[in-house]
């Protein structure tokens, strides 16, 4: 079976198009992956037919301007299983922040990956604008406490697209 991806902006910012579109394309033979800032708990819940695989962004305070722990920790809860992590490290990224994260995911489910993204700077071929050590020390943190942790480079600025 193929998948599609959802993505926007943000889709759980139209439940009831999702309730209409996911089962249509389920009847299709099509798996469902949700591309979703990970904060919208109430609209997840109002989806009848879930995805298949649902990738909850984590933005850190740093880089969102305000802390959405909570609205995190509550959406994972409903998304079990079916959910990743990402969470972009950029170079205000706190150590704070960063082990934040991980607890946030591990007081819902140790199981649940995360996957950590350095920032590739918009127009420059550089890999992260987060220290390296910094990178590694997300990492290595993150594996203590959590069963599956890695580090994914963002490709869409290399390619060129925003």
């Amino acid at each position: 079976a193929g998948y599609v991806s959802l993505t926007g902006g943000e889709p759980l910012l139209f439940p009831d198009f999702l309730n209409a579109l996911i089962p249509a394309l389920k009847r299709r033979g099509l798996r469902v992956h949700l591309e979703t800032n990970g904060t919208l708990p109430h609209a997840y819940a109002k989806l009848g037919r879930k995805p298949d695989v649902v990738a909850a962004d984590i933005k850190l305070p740093s880089a969102a301007g305000k802390a959405l722990w909570q609205e995190h920790a509550a959406f994972l809860r409903l998304c079990g299983k079916r959910a990743f992590v990402k969470a972009v490290l950029h170079s205000k990224a706190s150590r704070s922040e960063i082990l934040k994260t991980i607890e946030t995911v591990a007081l819902v489910d140790r199981e649940i990956p995360l996957i950590w993204q350095p920032a590739t700077p918009h127009k420059v071929r550089k890999i992260s604008s987060a220290p390296g050590s910094l990178v590694k020390w997300a990492l290595a943190q993150g594996r203590k406490t959590l069963a599956d942790v890695s580090v994914k480079r963002q490709m869409h600025v290399l390619w060129g697209v925003k």
